[in-house]
């Protein structure tokens, strides 16, 4: 997977994206609190996104491609985080979050879209004779990333003193 320049700089690619999606899956997943509702409650409403996504990728993923789908996939769940985010700033947490929640939804809708593009890609990048071995270090760096989801949402939580 290291040997030519070529390979070398598909599976660094490949190692980054995996590490940034599985990130943002993650991180998006755990974020169900702060909206007022019951956090088993607002984990299955989002987890509700799974299929649909799943269907937009068959629908369009040979059309648009891998790579588009992924990112705009990713930049529509950045997007609907940021203004979910703001939605709660400019509301306050203490009002009903059904906008701020249906931004979350639609947020989480992206990411398992992206999630689930960018899952596909390393296969098809990945030379036959090493592909099992590549796929697994490409899965198992993003999940490696999934250590830091815990401590974003915890840095967002909480305010720190400057010492």
């Amino acid at each position: 997977m290291f040997r030519t320049p070529h390979l070398r700089r598909n599976t660094s690619i490949l190692l980054f994206k995996s590490m940034v999606l599985t990130l943002c899956f993650d991180a998006i997943s755990r974020n169900v609190e702060g909206l007022n509702y019951n956090p088993f409650f607002m984990f299955s409403v989002t987890s509700v996104t799974k299929l649909p996504s799943s269907l937009v990728i068959v629908a369009l993923q040979d059309r648009v491609g891998r790579k588009a789908m992924a990112s705009g996939a990713l930049l529509l769940s950045g997007l609907f985080t940021v203004v979910s985010g703001l939605t709660l700033a400019i509301l306050g947490t203490g009002t009903d979050p059904l906008l701020a929640t249906a931004f979350a939804v639609v947020s989480r809708f992206g990411v398992n879209m992206a999630y689930s593009s960018g899952a596909q890609y390393a296969a098809e990048l990945i030379p036959t004779e090493v592909r099992g071995q590549g796929v697994a270090a490409v899965h198992v760096a993003g999940y490696a990333a999934t250590f830091f989801s815990a401590q974003i949402l915890y840095l967002v939580s909480n305010e720190f003193e400057v010492l």
